[in-house]
């Protein structure tokens, strides 16, 4: 059974489980924590268990101590031989004559919930009374009627003898479990029967149950990160279920902290109300070839059940990995102090050198192909060709035999003197056969290459035809871009690994500008930003294990470390070189970003060249130790100017200022932005044209295209300054304007090569949008004569053109071209859609009651009814009959005036006599164009006058 519920009664305040109340030995008159006594309906209505069950608490009952049983209606602390309890005495006398006992527990945390109890009948009259136990989740709601495994409920005694009781015992249902608020009821009630009403009580309240594991579940996301990836490399979502009111807090225990960490607050707390929280895991990136590690993710909480996920971190290390501790001196260090500690690391105490005739052995296990193990791969083409096919003077051909090419060319220090290392006298050093600085090369290639320094080519580069990915000029080398930063971090390893200190070396030096006489490199620039572009990759990985293990043993720490090229040397991160932005349209932009932490503020300002063309913002980026490495956004937008330029790219340009040394002179590429124009080729002229010459050069909104040199003479009586002359298939003249047109007129004549027509077709034609045009008037075989033409355009059209589409002999003359303005009523109409009949002065489209003129007069609209809003406003003031509109003026060819009669009915009495136009009229409110207008007229000879406004177009 289940019944309503009302609002004005007090909820008593939940108690926590197991809740025990025995009512004691004497009589009380204040329920313990956690109950409270409600009055329901009226004794005499409440007579029935169902009654009961569906009753609704209306306000706080009344308690009262008792240590004799009472006869009045009402609730009492009553006892009695050493025993008290909760005495409800049933009267059809009291107006809340349903009471009832109600308890409040918290359930969280708690399963398997029992309720005992003990209800007695205090007082057994004639009258029947009985009780029902029942409960609800919360504090509002509808009641549900217990069933016990034991005793009675509902309970009730029609009479007899006092002392009857029963000991119910319940199984709470699961609804109830695990809940911040449950409120057990028992709720009484009275028979119908005559006579005195009975008394019922409740004693001994007990209610426990098991306590409950709020049950947690845990999920990674992904499952499997690289040991390289760092914070945020995956997160750890921890749920629960169940009640929700009070926050968790979540233990994280992690099984391995030295692959994977967590850096939050721990415990993390579940807020309140969520039902779940996640902990942001790091990767940590050892040195230790150690294959996949399986991480335990282990949470736990109180009262809680425990659970765990598994992150499976993937080593990035491999068999071509350094060994564990390799670079342990470089750790946290940058500059000048990083350079020099590599230097050291790279120059081991069994450092194996090689004298020059011994470096094949070596390079033919380095850059041996892998698709056949006979050959080697060369730099700057990628050709396989014979391990064994080396070039020489009169042997193979140097287009298919392989030299040893010098990635950081000898003349620029590694050989001052151009003399033979193997020479007695040789004054070259180990940097001469350094290993890292030798690759199998065409010898063709090897000669193109010279001793030019990489950098991207600029202008008109030459494509060696046995390398073409790769160009050159006269003193850069631009590689396939597949080797760009092979190449680059092989330099940076020379100019790092050779500072003047070990025998017969220079100091060798990466700088912007190269200079060959003091073994300065270049571009630093440029290689820098290679090294970000063109990743290591496996081949440059194996070929340095290579190096290490088997040949040289030492490493290339720019290979196994990538980033410490930044660290030493500064780079700058652009997200991209090129961009794209349109006129009035599509913007772009691109970012920028450090690579390592500068030791100043980097400044990095902008410009861009040509002038006048991309707007970019802002005009610098600041970089400093705390922002770094945040990227900076670049926004880029198109100058919106009315000139047509086709295409065109403007380079962005930038520029650093810096008290940084390795950033101070970085020259950060330029980004590309393609310009496109959103203006016609032919900027618009003016409405309306009257044009006649002269034909070269043409005023503005005039285009010629393949044009004959203009005639002297003239057409149709112009004033002698010449004729356009079309004498070739395809000559065209186009006219562009920028408002609705009306009517086209133009002279042409014929000029036969022979007899007395020119052989050929020659078209007018018009387009709205420059592109797709159509036929306005066609004209074949032109004769001799001087003869004028008139062509309505169309509203729409903003391009006229004169095309000579086929010439078979002769030529055609044009002059004294007019275009003229379409009536701004016509304009206004097309302006709404309108044409043909729809667009006649006297069609009502919208069937408003309000002609076209009409509406355009007042200021309407053709397509929307709103006549009635707008229709002139009839008065009397005195004798006299006005009407007031707001009417157009700014119409030359709108009229607007007022007529009147006496007899409406006549057609031919309307008439302006005696209408008045009054001047000095208040225009307040009224929009630009308009004018607030009234006519009067005199009224007082006739009964009744009629004044009508009348729209008229010249």
């Amino acid at each position: 059974m289940s019944g309503g519920s009302g609002s004005a009664q007090t909820n008593p305040a939940p108690q926590t489980l197991p809740y025990a109340q025995d009512f004691g030995a004497a009589g009380f008159a204040i329920l313990p924590a956690g109950l409270a006594a409600w009055g329901g309906l009226n004794g005499g209505i409440v007579n029935s268990a169902t009654a009961a069950a569906n009753s609704a608490p209306t306000a706080d009952a009344g308690l009262t101590a008792a240590t004799t049983t009472q006869t009045g209606g009402g609730c009492y602390g009553f006892g009695a031989g050493g025993d008290g309890r909760f005495y409800v005495q049933t009267s059809s006398n009291a107006t809340n004559g349903a009471n009832q006992l109600v308890v409040a527990l918290v359930t969280t945390g708690w399963t398997a919930l029992t309720l005992d109890c003990e209800v007695e009948i205090v007082s057994a009259f004639t009258r029947t009374v009985g009780i029902v136990c029942q409960y609800r989740v919360g504090s509002s709601g509808s009641w549900t009627t217990l069933i016990p495994s034991s005793g009675q409920n509902p309970f009730s005694q029609s009479g007899g003898t006092t002392g009857v009781k029963t000991s119910p015992h319940f199984l709470l249902p699961a609804a109830a479990e695990n809940k911040p608020l449950v409120q057990i009821r028992w709720a009484t009630w009275r028979g119908s029967e005559a006579g005195s009403s009975s008394g019922i009580a409740v004693d001994s309240i007990a209610v426990t149950g098991q306590t409950a594991s709020i049950p947690l579940s845990a999920s990674v996301a992904p499952s499997s990160v690289s040991e390289a990836a760092g914070a945020n490399a995956a997160v750890l979502t921890v749920s629960r279920t169940g009640d929700l009111s009070a926050s968790l807090p979540v233990t994280l225990l992690i099984s391995d902290a030295s692959e994977v960490a967590y850096d939050g607050a721990n415990p993390l707390n579940i807020p309140i109300g969520q039902a779940s929280a996640s902990f942001p895991l790091r990767a940590v990136d050892d040195a230790a070839f150690d294959g996949t590690q399986s991480v335990t993710l282990s949470v736990s909480a109180p009262s809680a059940t425990g659970a765990s996920a598994t992150l499976d971190v993937l080593d990035d290390e491999d068999v071509n990995s350094p060994p564990a501790g390799y670079y342990d001196a470089a750790n946290g260090i940058s500059g000048n102090a990083l350079k020099s500690a590599l230097k050291i690391i790279a120059s081991p105490a069994n450092y194996r050198s090689y004298t020059y005739s011994n470096t094949y052995t070596p390079l033919r296990s380095i850059y041996e192909d892998p698709a056949n193990t006979s050959n080697v791969v060369t730099v700057y083409s990628g050709t396989s060709v014979g391990k064994n096919t080396n070039y020489y003077p009169g042997g193979p051909s140097a287009d298919v035999s392989w030299s040893r090419e010098h990635v950081w060319p000898d003349s620029f220090g590694l050989d001052p003197t151009n003399v033979n290392p193997g020479d007695t006298n040789g004054d070259a050093g180990q940097d001469y056969t350094d290993l890292f600085n030798l690759r199998p090369c065409l010898q063709t290639l090897n000669s193109q290459r010279s001793n030019r320094y990489y950098d991207e080519t600029t202008g008109a580069g030459t494509i060696p035809p046995l390398a073409p990915e790769c160009s050159y000029n006269t003193n850069s080398w631009e590689p396939r871009d597949n080797e760009k930063g092979d190449l680059a971090r092989t330099i940076f390893y020379m100019a790092m690994r050779y500072d003047g200190s070990d025998a017969l070396t220079y100091d060798l030096e990466v700088a912007n500008t190269a200079n060959a006489g003091i073994g300065r490199f270049a571009n630093l620039s440029t290689l820098v930003r290679w090294n970000e572009q063109d990743p290591v990759s496996t081949e440059e990985r194996q070929r340095n294990q290579n190096i290490y293990a088997n040949w040289q043993r030492n490493r290339n720490p720019f290979i196994d470390h990538p980033e410490f090229i930044a660290l030493i040397w500064g780079t700058v991160r652009q997200s991209s070189q090129v961009a794209a932005v349109t006129e009035g349209g599509t913007t772009g932009s691109y970012t920028m970003q450090l690579a390592s932490a500068p030791t100043a503020n980097v400044t990095i300002n902008l410009a861009v060249s040509p002038g006048g063309q991309v707007i970019f913002s802002p005009s610098s980026l600041v970089f400093t130790s705390m922002n770094w490495d945040q990227p900076q956004t670049v926004n880029l937008s198109a100058v919106d100017d009315a000139v047509h330029e086709a295409m065109l790219v403007a380079q962005v340009s930038h520029s650093i200022a810096s008290g940084d040394a390795r950033y101070a002179v970085l020259v950060p590429a330029n980004v590309a932005v393609t310009v496109n124009d959103n203006d016609p080729v032919i900027a618009p002229t003016t409405l309306p044209v009257n044009y006649g010459g002269p034909w070269s050069p043409l005023p503005s909104g005039f285009l010629a295209q393949n044009l004959g040199t203009p005639y002297t003479g003239s057409l149709g009586g112009d004033s002698g300054t010449g004729s356009a002359k079309f004498d070739a298939t395809g000559s065209r003249l186009t006219i562009g304007f920028n408002t609705p047109p009306a009517m086209l007129t133009y002279q042409l004549k014929g000029n036969p090569a022979s007899g007395t027509a020119t052989s050929g077709t020659f078209r007018v034609e018009q387009s709205a949008d420059g592109v797709n045009f159509t036929t306005v008037r066609t004209v074949s075989n032109k004769n001799n004569t001087d003869q004028a033409f008139s062509d309505p355009l169309l509203l729409t059209a903003r391009y006229v053109s004169f095309v000579l589409v086929e010439k078979i002999s002769g030529n055609v003359q044009l002059d004294k071209i007019g275009i003229s303005s379409a009536p701004p009523f016509q304009v206004w109409l097309a302006g709404f859609g309108l044409s043909g009949l729809d667009a006649d002065p006297g069609m009502d489209f919208d069937f408003d009651g309000a002609v076209n003129l009409v509406d355009y007069g007042l200021g309407g609209s053709p397509v929307k009814a709103d006549a009635a809003s707008r229709q002139p406003v009839a008065t009397r003031v005195g004798s006299k009959f006005r009407l007031t509109a707001i009417v157009r003026v700014n119409d030359p060819a709108l009229s607007a005036t007022a007529q009147t009669t006496v007899n409406p009915g006549n057609a031919n009495s309307w008439t302006s006599s005696g209408v008045v136009r009054l001047t000095g009229v208040d225009q307040s409110g009224v929009a630009a164009g308009f004018e607030r207008t009234i006519f009067e007229v005199d009224a007082s000879i006739h009964a009744s006058r009629f004044l009508r406004l009348v729209f008229t177009l010249n």
